[in-house]
């Protein structure tokens, strides 16, 4: 789950995470197709609910498989350099 201003959009093989319009990190995972935008919410505080948005990784099957996730920070914005 993400912040309320936290806007995700699809970029090759993960996401770009934009507070403001600008870049803050970018999250790139091994597969792709089996990731999806949801709509999520955000409580901040008891009793106040704000829509938003999670990244959703999911595999279907039963055999074990793995999924890598990597999250990569925009040093400009406090981060650090991958």
């Amino acid at each position: 789950h993400l912040h309320p201003d936290v806007d995700i959009q699809p970029e090759g093989d993960g996401f770009n995470l934009r507070v403001a319009g600008d870049l803050a990190a970018r999250i790139a995972v091994s597969d792709v197709a089996n990731t999806t935008i949801e709509h999520s919410y955000y409580c901040p505080d008891f009793g106040v609910v704000l829509n938003g948005q999670r990244i959703c990784l999911q595999r279907q099957g039963s055999t074990t498989t793995r999924m890598a996730v990597r999250i990569e920070l925009d040093p400009a914005k406090g981060g650090v350099d991958a």
